[in-house]
């Protein structure tokens, strides 16, 4: 994990789509992962956007975070459908169809039909779910965790642990999320990374292993 010290406070919070190198060797796993992982975020963003106050500034945040998510969850979504289809290429049609449905999702939240946005949604997370399985194999168990720990007490602490509510989009709380979100949503959230303006993009530094490693350290504080 020492790899990720600098870059780790910039990704633990949420929402965005962040391509790699076509030289990386991680670039399937993550074109695996990049689509299921927005699909949930995307639906709890949707949700928190409707539950929250007009006057609250959250809202603006949320609402930018999730129209700049819309506007590039097709790209994603077909780097994770060709991988797919390789393997299983009888797929094509439905994959269509796939697609069809995530452009449909702009439309629907930019017309403000939450309700059709939400069925839509979850009918998309049941197509692709998030493999937890690969976020829950240990490497070195404790000391895993106890190395998540270090680099959370040295360099996230201090903005993850100070919330400022009257900005738009606040550092959550990171032992907070891991302890109140689903698995799935949470694991998602921290794979994606960090997207405070749409010019901002840093590629994931953290493995699934990692990512497993600083939840185990969250939920035990």
């Amino acid at each position: 994990m020492n790899n990720a010290i600098r870059a780790l406070c910039l990704i633990l919070v949420s929402a965005a789509p962040n391509g790699i190198g076509a030289a990386d060797p991680t670039r399937n796993l993550n074109n695996n992962l990049l689509c299921p992982a927005e699909l949930l975020v995307l639906q709890s963003d949707v949700r928190q956007y409707q539950e929250t106050d007009s006057q609250n500034p959250r809202k603006t945040g949320l609402e930018n975070r999730v129209r700049v998510a819309l506007s590039t969850l097709a790209v994603i979504c077909r780097r994770y459908l060709d991988v797919r289809q390789a393997r299983h290429p009888d797929r094509e049609a439905n994959d269509r169809e796939f697609i069809a449905d995530i452009r449909q999702l702009s439309m629907d939240f930019a017309d403000n039909k939450i309700e059709p946005f939400e069925t839509r949604i979850k009918a998309l997370i049941e197509q692709a779910p998030l493999p937890l399985q690969l976020f829950r194999i240990d490497r070195e168990g404790p000391d895993d965790e106890n190395q998540a720990g270090e680099i959370y007490r040295q360099y996230c602490h201090g903005c993850h642990s100070n919330t400022d509510l009257s900005i738009s989009n606040p550092a959550q709380e990171l032992a907070e999320m891991a302890r109140q979100l689903p698995e799935n949503e949470f694991i998602a959230r921290m794979w994606l990374g960090v997207k405070g303006t749409p010019d901002i993009g840093l590629s994931n530094p953290l493995t699934p292993l990692e990512i497993s490693a600083m939840r185990r350290y969250l939920l035990s504080r």
